[in-house]
């Protein structure tokens, strides 16, 4: 009757872990054009994103944009799902201001467990004045 108790135990155990990634240490994913600028223009912006797993189990994000407006800021996001396919917004990153020459970074600590198994990166064109939530999407890459 005890092992039998110890197994219930252990089963609960495991069905309540939270799911996790095996994102790889040091992953580097490119970040393509996507999209529009806010002039109506094709996006340029293209760079990549850099992961990395910390010891306390969270994933630092390093992202590194270029071919941006100068001086703009870019709301970023980790979604559900494929750059192809577009998904909901799984994670809010840390916004992109893009420097006189068009180029931006950003670092966002993320809690590993909260990635989505299937889950990109996607950066957007900003609103302004009251519409100054997320544009359309102007750089994106698949995480996993």
């Amino acid at each position: 009757m005890k092992l039998i108790g110890f197994g219930l135990i252990a089963l609960a155990m495991v069905s309540c872990a939270p799911a996790t990634n095996t994102i790889g240490n040091g992953r580097v994913m490119t970040l393509s054009p996507l999209g529009l600028f806010a002039d109506g223009s094709s996006s340029t912006a293209k760079g990549q994103a850099e992961l990395f797993l910390l010891a306390d189990g969270k994933t630092k994000m390093v992202v590194t944009v270029t071919g941006l407006t100068p001086n703009t800021k870019h709301i970023g996001h980790i979604h559900n799902g494929k750059c192809s396919a577009a998904g909901p917004v799984a994670i809010l990153l840390n916004e992109l201001i893009a420097d006189a020459t068009g180029k931006a970074s950003a670092e966002t600590i993320v809690d590993t467990t909260k990635i989505p198994a299937s889950a990109y990166v996607q950066h957007h064109q900003r609103g302004t004045g009251a519409a100054e939530g997320a544009g359309a999407g102007i750089v994106c890459g698949d995480i996993i």
